[in-house]
C-alpha cells in the first residue's frame, strides 16, 4: 500500500509522511490504531464526527481551509428547533436533532454556558390564525416529548410589541448554543484527544485523494458544507443567504428565560430573534438563494433593514430597542434532495471508502450530534470490511456523558451504505 502511494506523493513531506506510517505499522510502534480518519471541514459537523471517530478507536485528521470565525457554524443562531429549520429530509432530520438535544443539554450542565456557550432556556412560537397554531403545535407535538415541556402560552408581556397582532403562541424548553464560544471549545476540546487540525486547500477531489494519501487515511469523511458541492461535483449543493443584527440586550435573556421567540406568519417575511451569550440578541432573518446582486452592499444593507423593521413591528422594545453592534451574513449549505449522508465503499478517485455528510441548511449544528452518531456507525462498517481492527478510547465524563445521550436520546438510525 506505501509503495502504491508514493507513486503519487508530489512532496518530499508526502513521502516522509507515508513511509513514517508505514514503519509504525510494521514495527507495531504506533500507540494509536491504525485506521486513520481524515475529516473534511471544520465547522459543527466535521469537528462532533471527528470526536466520535477519535473515541472509536481512529486515527483522526481533520483539514479546514479557513479560521474557524469563517465557517457557516461560526455565525449560526444555533437555536435548538423541532422540527428543524429549513432542512430535509424531515424524517431523517428530525431523528437526527432530537438525538442531538440531549448531548447540548449535558455540555450545558456540566460545562456551563461560560465555558461551552451551551445552555437551555425557552423558544416561543407565534402566530396570528389559531388554524396555523394548532397544526404547529401538533407537529410539534408529535411524537409526545420530542419537544420537551412543550406548552401554549404567549411569551413574557414585555417581549411583545402591544400593539402586535398575535394571540396564539406554544414554547418548549430548547438548548441555545452561543457559537463564538462553543466552536473554539470543542475545537480546542477535540485537539486535546490529539486529533489533527490542519489548514488545506481543497478545490477538487484530486486534492482530496492526494490528501488521503499524504496522511495515510483508509476512511475519508466529508463534511464540507457547501464546498461539497465544488470538491466533488455535486450540483445539488446551493446557498441560501441567512443575514443576523446584533442588539445589545444586557440581562434580558436570563429575565426572560429566552432562547428564542418567532414570529411565524410575518407577512414581509423572516422575523425572530435568537439569544447570543453576554448580553447580545441576534435578530433575524433571511432565507434568499444566493445569487451574484445578493453578495452587493446594497442588497446585504437592504436586507438588514428588513430585519431590524420587521423585527420592532411585532417585538417589544426591550429586545429591540438596544445599541445596533454589528452584523453577519452567510449562506446555509442547503441541497435539492436533502442531507447526505451515507457511504460510498470505495471512492474510485479517493482510493478509500468515503463517508458523505453534508447539505444540512439551517440546522447544521443542532443536527450535529445525531448525523455523527450515523456517521460513526458506518465507520465502523468501512473499518470491518476492511479489517482494520479498532481499540476504542474513553473519552473525558463531560464529552463521554454527551456521547453516551446521544445513544439514549436517538430513535432507530438509518444511516445508508451505498455500494
Amino acid at each position: 500500500k506505501a509503495l502504491a502511494e508514493l507513486a503519487y506523493a508530489s512532496t518530499v513531506k508526502q513521502s516522509l509522511r507515508i513511509l513514517a506510517h508505514a514503519m509504525a505499522e510494521l514495527s507495531g510502534a504506533a500507540e494509536t490504531s491504525p485506521g486513520c480518519a481524515l475529516v473534511l471541514g471544520a465547522g459543527a459537523q466535521g469537528l462532533t464526527c471527528a470526536l466520535r471517530l477519535w473515541a472509536q478507536g481512529w486515527r483522526v485528521v481533520v483539514l479546514a481551509s479557513g479560521h474557524l470565525d469563517e465557517t457557516t457554524s461560526w455565525g449560526a443562531g444555533a437555536i435548538w428547533e423541532y422540527p428543524p429549520f429549513h432542512v430535509e429530509p424531515q424524517q431523517h432530520a428530525q431523528r437526527w436533532v432530537v438525538a442531538s438535544r440531549v448531548p447540548f443539554v449535558a455540555l450545558g450542565e456540566r460545562c456551563g454556558a461560560a465555558e461551552c456557550g451551551v445552555r437551555v432556556r425557552r423558544s416561543y412560537y407565534l402566530y396570528r390564525s389559531e388554524s396555523e397554531f394548532r397544526r404547529a403545535f401538533q407537529a410539534a407535538s408529535d411524537p409526545p416529548g420530542a419537544a420537551p415541556d412543550i406548552r401554549k402560552g404567549l411569551p413574557p408581556a414585555s417581549a411583545l410589541n402591544p400593539s402586535g397582532p398575535h394571540k396564539f403562541a406554544f414554547s418548549y424548553a430548547a438548548p441555545v448554543v452561543c457559537m463564538s464560544k462553543y466552536l473554539p471549545w470543542l475545537s480546542g476540546r477535540v485537539a486535546a484527544l490529539g486529533v489533527h487540525l490542519e489548514r488545506a486547500s481543497l478545490a477538487s477531489v484530486d486534492d482530496v485523494a492526494s490528501a488521503r494519501r499524504e496522511h495515510g487515511a483508509d476512511l475519508v469523511v466529508n463534511c464540507l458544507g457547501l464546498g461539497a458541492g465544488k470538491v466533488f461535483g455535486d450540483a445539488a449543493m446551493h446557498g441560501v443567504i441567512g443575514d443576523l443584527v446584533y442588539i445589545r440586550a444586557p440581562g434580558v435573556e436570563e429575565k426572560l428565560d429566552l432562547a428564542a421567540v418567532s414570529d411565524e406568519e410575518h407577512p414581509d417575511g423572516l422575523a425572530y430573534i435568537v439569544a447570543q451569550c453576554d448580553g447580545i440578541l441576534a435578530l433575524a432573518g433571511t432565507a434568499e438563494e444566493h445569487t451574484a446582486e445578493a453578495e452587493s452592499a446594497a442588497s446585504v444593507d437592504a436586507r438588514r433593514r428588513g430585519i431590524l423593521k420587521r423585527c420592532r413591528e411585532v417585538f417589544g422594545q426591550e429586545l429591540v430597542g438596544g445599541e445596533v453592534l454589528g452584523s453577519w451574513t452567510g449562506m446555509r449549505p442547503q441541497r435539492h434532495g436533502g442531507i447526505r449522508l451515507e457511504l460510498e465503499r470505495l471512492n474510485p478517485v479517493v482510493g478509500a471508502p468515503l463517508i458523505h455528510n453534508y447539505g444540512h441548511g439551517g440546522s447544521g449544528v443542532v443536527l450535529s450530534w445525531g448525523c455523527a452518531a450515523d456517521v460513526a456507525r458506518l465507520a465502523m462498517d468501512a473499518a470491518e470490511s476492511a479489517g482494520i481492527r479498532l481499540c476504542p478510547r474513553e473519552l473525558p465524563s463531560d464529552l463521554g456523558a454527551a456521547v453516551q445521550a446521544t445513544s439514549s436520546g436517538a430513535a432507530p438510525h438509518s444511516a445508508r451504505a451505498r455500494l
